[in-house]
């Protein structure tokens, strides 16, 4: 089965790997305590573009081939 990450989970995972660094003396420790001071947020368009693809993509189960991906148009 497939997992799904999201960017918070990558965001989590990169402070860990920077924590874990800088326990091992690899990385400056000032480094990990650095963090971001305001949150960017997608377009308008952006969103837009990805609900569109959204709902003309299919994908299906096969017993012959697994899962098959289609863009409908």
């Amino acid at each position: 089965m497939d997992q799904i990450f999201t960017l918070d989970d990558l965001a989590k995972f990169n402070q860990q790997e920077k924590q874990i660094l800088a326990s091992l003396g690899l990385t400056d420790p000032m480094e990990v305590a650095e963090e971001p001071q305001f949150r960017r947020e997608p377009k308008k368009a952006t969103i837009d573009n990805l609900l569109s693809f959204s709902k003309v993509l299919s994908v299906r189960n096969s017993s012959l081939m697994g899962t098959i991906e289609m863009v409908l148009n």
